[in-house]
């Protein structure tokens, strides 16, 4: 046990002493072991100064031909692969040396420089703050076109503050603002800069603000799709901001047309047709949605992408391709415990498979939100299956006060009236319309449930699963 007390005192962070009744286990102690040898061989590995056989050979062509630059170059590549695979200091210095007495004889030289300016800015990146006088020294060595090749000395700056204020969860703003500020004044032909100058703007809610700024940067980068995919996905966040985006749906329409310019760029990024067929189905055009998830499904047929596809198959209402599409995606791997199985059941009418696999689907989390509490009685009641058991077992986690609310008036806790005064969106409004109807329906004043299931159609909240339960009792109870 002695031994195990030296290994917990040197080795693990916040270890507590244990006494001779410790009950830790073999495999335990075992594995103390293991992570000790590796965070040793680590260490050991970092101060080594042994030559691998590439950089003996390196060393071996620039003795040989000492007076020719090639050579002094390819032996400081050879350092710096050797550091990036390894970590090794060694390496690092050793590389940086080499490009230096390179730089002496070659003065000027632009992939020199270059390569030097790569090691400053990566040490900079990663802490050392001194490294930036460095850079910006080897950056102003180059002309603006060989600068702009490169991220700016300032980007770097801002990665490093960035993290350091993460781990602090303490974020000084107008700090790392005028720091990308710097970075794009250095180098504007870097998105990078732009794009995270306008997550820090949409982070403090300044939409106008970060979409302005991708604009701007889009002018120096008119093929960047990383820039027109964000500045999409800001104007989608802006639709957001108040709680539900179908309140804003000339903000998806933006989304979309800038969607539209990044496919001609980048026409097989599959994650860019997913987007596009959700903006698509959010404006009620199905048919366009259909196109782009056919070709989401040819780029990447993959299970979570089938999903997608049985999902709005279904909100569309053609049953039969929305089963094959999640026959496709349960083949490809999609979990049994997945949310698509018994949301795209729900829709389609299969309410047996659709509590069942609700079942597979509760036994797989940890918490359920509070749609999932409501779903689990319209299941029940729907089914004939007796879900209460099962999810009572469960904690509803409540994401914000309008969810508290509706669940309390659900269980009959706050009544139609008191809940229709904090309604806040159309979003909001489609939720209490549909379960009001729900409710009513199952009370038999069916004149009641048809007016709700009306209204819930109305808000014209296309991807909500309550919108297409609502069509499918109201053609029942017509």
């Amino acid at each position: 046990m002695r031994y195990v007390v030296l290994f917990c005192a040197l080795l693990i962070s916040g270890c507590e002493t244990m006494s001779e009744s410790s009950n830790l286990t073999e495999a335990a102690i075992k594995q103390i072991k293991l992570d000790y040898q590796r965070k040793k061989q680590r260490t050991e590995l970092k101060k080594a100064t042994a030559k691998t056989e590439a950089i003996l050979l390196a060393e071996k062509e620039r003795d040989a031909a000492s007076g020719n630059p090639e050579t002094w170059y390819n032996l400081g590549m050879v350092y710096w692969e050797d550091f990036q695979k390894t970590d090794r200091q060694f390496s690092h210095d050793q590389a940086l040396t080499t490009f230096e007495s390179l730089l002496k004889m070659v003065p000027g030289n632009v992939s020199t420089i270059k390569a030097i300016y790569n090691i400053h800015y990566r040490d900079l990146v990663t802490g050392d703050l001194d490294a930036f006088d460095h850079t910006q020294n080897y950056f102003n060595q180059l002309n603006k076109e060989n600068q702009n090749t490169l991220n700016p000395p300032s980007l770097a700056k801002f990665i490093f503050l960035y993290y350091e204020q993460r781990k602090k969860d303490n974020f000084d703003y107008e700090l790392l603002q005028n720091t990308l500020l710097k970075a794009i004044q250095e180098q504007p032909y870097s998105d990078a800069s732009f794009i995270q100058l306008a997550k820090l703007y949409t982070n403090q809610s300044y939409y106008p603000l970060a979409i302005a700024t991708l604009k701007y940067g889009a002018e120096y980068n008119p093929e960047s799709v990383d820039l027109l995919k964000n500045i999409a996905s800001t104007y989608e966040s802006r639709a957001s901001a108040d709680g539900c985006h179908y309140a804003n749906l000339d903000w998806i329409n933006r989304a979309s047309r800038y969607y539209l310019q990044a496919i001609p760029l980048q026409p097989q990024e599959a994650d860019l047709h997913l987007k596009l067929a959700r903006s698509f189905m959010d404006r009620d055009m199905p048919k366009l949605a259909a196109y782009e998830i056919q070709l989401l499904l040819e780029i990447q047929p993959s299970a979570n992408n089938y999903a997608f596809a049985a999902h709005n198959f279904a909100l569309m209402g053609k049953r039969e391709m929305a089963s094959q599409y999640l026959d496709n995606a349960k083949t490809a791997g999609l979990l049994a415990s997945d949310s698509a199985y018994h949301e795209v059941y729900m829709i389609s009418g299969n309410w047996l498979k659709a509590a069942l696999s609700f079942t597979d689907y509760v036994q797989s989390q940890k918490h359920l939100n509070v749609y999932d509490a409501i779903k689990a009685d319209i299941l029940s009641q729907e089914s004939k299956i007796n879900l209460t058991p099962l999810v009572a077992k469960k904690q509803v986690e409540y994401l914000n006060d309008w969810q508290t609310l509706i669940h309390a008036w659900w269980q009959g806790k706050m009544t139609d009236d008191k809940l229709q005064l904090v309604v806040t969106n159309k979003c909001e409004q489609a939720e209490l319309f549909f379960y009001s109807g729900y409710k009513a329906m199952l009370a038999g004043d069916l004149t009641k449930a048809k007016s709700a299931f009306n209204k819930t159609i109305d808000q014209n909240t296309f991807r909500f699963v309550e919108r297409s339960l609502a069509k499918r009792f109201l053609a029942e109870i017509q």
